[in-house]
């Protein structure tokens, strides 16, 4: 879950998949037959990491041979009561 962010679990999401996604943006991503939601991380050098807010979670590194896509940007969640 992405607590930290303030999206509590079994939150709605509204993802915006025509804006492009920068670093420190929260985002849905696709590993393989995974989506996960995690916030965006680039470095200067490109290198690309997909952070949990969790801290029980490590980052996950993304590299070429990885089949991944970033599916949208997390614009806002709604939380049930």
């Amino acid at each position: 879950s992405m607590i930290g962010a303030g999206i509590k679990p079994n939150a709605t999401l509204i993802v915006d998949r025509a804006i492009e996604t920068k670093s420190g943006d929260v985002v849905i991503a696709r590993i393989g037959d995974e989506m996960c939601v995690k916030e965006l991380f680039i470095d200067e050098e490109g290198k690309i990491l997909l952070v949990p807010k969790n801290d029980n979670y490590k980052a996950i590194e993304i590299t070429e041979d990885m089949d991944f896509e970033i599916w949208g940007k997390v614009v806002c969640s709604i939380n049930k009561h």
